[in-house]
């Protein structure tokens, strides 16, 4: 319950499963339905993708050192071939402890109500609360490969991390690496599609629900990652955060390392990766071996080209001259 009210919101949560405990080893391929998904033709890297999209206090005015806090964390479940659940789902409002009054831009521009977020959880509390959502669904095991989805890097990054680090709760180590749905989309599409609802449209689809709010932002995500499967495209792991904590084994064991495809991802976030996961460093290193080989053929290959160029262009020149 939420401190100071006693009719506090409880998390609304859809369809759980069994209750047991995410303490489930992945040994490269062992779990049934998961496994060695990332590596299989027309399997996607994870079994299951948890996208959720918060929502914040705001202000009208622009203020880059204003603390934004999460009023609205919902997360719906979308399969590995693509089908978006309707159960389970995760879905519950918070209460704002430095700004608990909503500005009146805020419940314009969201949707939620002053009584909504008086309801709702702390935000510790709603970690704890999600915790065991997905320990009752046995996500992150070795049964149900699993890993968050948002659009862009803002809701993990700023949002989740940023209040984590300004009330000094420990960061949820299930949100380390994810997939940025938008990100995936870009490189897949190149249509330079802008926000959720252009993205959306640019592909002959249409935003469901209102605009913007958390559940139906989670949904119309999950729909645009849903489409990226139907064309082919894969959601791997494009994004990390914290390369200076390392995840315990027990942690380690649960990530499908693996299914992290260094090619769609930058230098800098492979090495964050590799920062949190030191064991798997022999991997990145035969992908940058491989890849600067690749490159040196592709360079010598090209050198042989301008020079074959350039002889065939002095011969001709010579046969002019003696002609």
């Amino acid at each position: 319950m939420a401190a100071g009210s006693d009719d506090a919101q409880e998390a609304v949560v859809f369809g759980t499963g069994s209750g047991a405990r995410r303490s489930g080893s992945r040994d490269g391929g062992s779990a049934s339905g998961g496994g060695q998904g990332g590596e299989l033709e027309g399997r996607q890297p994870y079994d299951y993708y948890l996208v959720f999209d918060v929502e914040a206090t705001c202000e009208a005015e622009r203020n880059s050192k204003y603390p934004h806090e999460i009023i609205e964390f919902p997360v719906v479940v979308m399969t590995g071939e693509g089908e978006i659940l309707e159960s389970p789902r995760f879905h519950t409002y918070l209460k704002p402890t430095t700004n608990p009054i909503l500005s009146e831009f805020c419940t314009e521009l969201t949707g939620i109500t002053q009584d909504q977020v008086d309801a709702g959880m702390g935000f510790e509390e709603m970690l704890h609360a999600l915790d065991a959502w997905l320990d009752d669904n046995e996500f992150f095991t070795a049964a149900k490969p699993t890993v968050f989805a948002c659009d862009g890097p803002w809701d993990v990054r700023d949002f989740v991390a940023g209040e984590c680090k300004r009330k000094r709760v420990e960061f949820p180590w299930y949100m380390r690496s994810w997939v940025d749905i938008r990100h995936t989309y870009h490189r897949h599409y190149r249509n330079g599609a802008r926000r959720l609802n252009g993205m959306l449209e640019a592909i002959g689809m249409e935003f469901e629900g209102r605009e913007p709010s958390g559940m139906d932002d989670a949904i119309n995500i999950a729909r645009l990652a849903s489409a990226i499967i139907r064309d082919g495209g894969s959601l791997a792991v494009n994004r990390v955060v914290d390369r200076r904590r390392a995840l315990d084994d027990d942690q380690v064991s649960r990530v499908l390392f693996y299914s992290y495809d260094f090619a769609t991802i930058s230098d800098f976030a492979a090495d964050e990766l590799i920062a949190a996961h030191p064991a798997h460093a022999p991997r990145l290193q035969a992908f940058r071996v491989a890849r600067a080989a690749a490159a040196k053929a592709t360079h010598l290959a090209k050198t042989r080209k301008q020079q074959a160029r350039r002889n065939a262009k002095r011969k001709r020149g010579k046969h002019k001259k003696h002609g």
